[in-house]
């Protein structure tokens, strides 16, 4: 499992592409600004997609789709935070 603080584990390789994506240095590395801002959109779209499960009532999906759903904002937010500082 990953710790959504230190990011290691089995997502963290992928954050670290979504907060490459979001920074204002993409573009001047391994990622192409086309794929940045594929990754962006997509992870734009998956947090309306989750945020939105239920009608919005998180209380009707399953505690491990909660806990999931909840890492997801989590991360996803941090990454934008955390590109917004530059």
């Amino acid at each position: 499992m990953d710790c959504p603080y230190c990011m290691e584990g089995e997502y963290a390789e992928g954050f670290r592409k979504l907060r490459h994506a979001l920074s204002t240095d993409c573009g001047k590395g391994w990622l192409s600004p086309e794929k940045a801002k594929k990754l962006k959109d997509a992870a734009e779209m998956l947090w309306t997609v989750v945020a939105n499960a239920s009608n919005g009532d998180w209380k009707k999906q399953s505690e491990d789709w909660q806990t999931a759903a909840a890492r997801w904002r989590d991360n996803y937010f941090a990454a934008l935070a955390e590109t917004e500082d530059k």
